[in-house]
């Protein structure tokens, strides 16, 4: 990450944004791995710094959801061939 945080531009930029973990919530141990996505944040806050934006990005059910996140990090969702847009929304109005 420190390699990223040389190379990343983002002074001259509206937003700049760092996924800093995907699809983890889809193979979610035991505990969640809490830890494991804590760790993730507090590395890329400290080689990236705060103003950028982190996301992570997990499938559209809320369990996928719960364990695929952490604080201070947005939550999105992708979807495949079989699932489409309006699958997500009920997610985020669920979670709402």
């Amino acid at each position: 990450m420190f390699l990223l945080s040389c190379l990343q531009q983002c002074a001259c930029a509206r937003v700049c944004v760092d996924e800093i973990e995907n699809e983890y919530g889809s193979y979610r141990s035991v505990d969640c791995g809490h830890d494991y996505m804590s760790h993730l944040h507090d590395l890329a806050r400290r080689y990236l710094g705060d103003e950028i934006v982190l996301f992570t990005t997990d499938g559209n059910s809320l369990d996928v959801l719960k364990c695929g996140t952490t604080n201070d990090t947005y939550a999105t969702v992708d979807f495949g061939p079989t699932s489409g847009a309006q699958d997500c929304c009920c997610v985020h109005e669920m979670k709402a």
